[in-house]
């Protein structure tokens, strides 16, 4: 019923990729990156294209951390387990594990950072990303906190093997500030977008 749904960027509302019927985000298929409005995100996507090779997508091993000073708090990065589709992190920065009670991520799995129900919810808003070779972009409310709103960006781009289009891991970005809501007022949105990178 959101098919038709469109803002003045392009962005097409779609049907909720999960199937939860309580998640709260709003689905848009976005054809570019005009959308997204934080500049160290868009440094991040400017660095991810710039270790694209041929066409294919960036490998793990051509991120070096030492690049991403100006933000290495706030990436992380994690590998692809199939089947089924889980990630596996291999390091996140401090203000990531900050949101996790400053438990180390590295080497964790998704499932085992956040309840099932959730953790499935997170898997299936990032399944875009290996089916269809999307970042994956959402603003608005990013994690859900019981006295504060944690609201800014995050983006998701897909990593691969150098050798083919199979995505084999990612690279995330997550900026926000914390905001203390005002009396009876309600959470922010969130939005998520899928932006299809056509070979980076």
């Amino acid at each position: 019923m959101h098919r038709e749904e469109t803002t003045p960027d392009s962005s097409r509302r779609i049907a909720a990729p999960t199937d939860d019927p309580d998640d709260p985000a709003r689905y848009w298929s976005t054809p570019d990156f005009e959308v997204m409005v934080e500049e160290r995100l868009r440094r991040l996507l400017a660095y991810w294209r710039s270790k694209c090779l041929d066409g294919r997508w960036p490998t793990r091993q051509a991120i070096d951390p030492l690049d991403l000073g100006w933000a290495l708090d706030r990436i992380y990065l994690a590998d692809r387990v199939p089947p089924p589709a889980v990630w596996r992190y291999r390091l996140a920065g401090a203000r990531i594990e900050e949101i996790f009670k400053g438990r180390s991520m590295r080497g964790a799995l998704l499932t085992e950072l956040m309840a099932p129900d959730k953790a499935c919810l997170v898997i299936q808003r990032w399944q875009p990303l290996i089916d269809g070779g999307c970042a994956v972009y959402m603003h608005g409310l990013i994690y859900r906190a019981n006295d504060r709103f944690p609201v800014g960006g995050r983006l998701l781009l897909p990593l691969g093997d150098g050798e083919s289009d199979e995505v084999v891991g990612l690279i995330g970005i997550t900026d926000i500030e914390w905001r203390t809501p005002a009396s009876g007022s309600p959470a922010p949105e969130l939005d998520i977008h899928y932006m299809p990178l056509r070979g980076c």
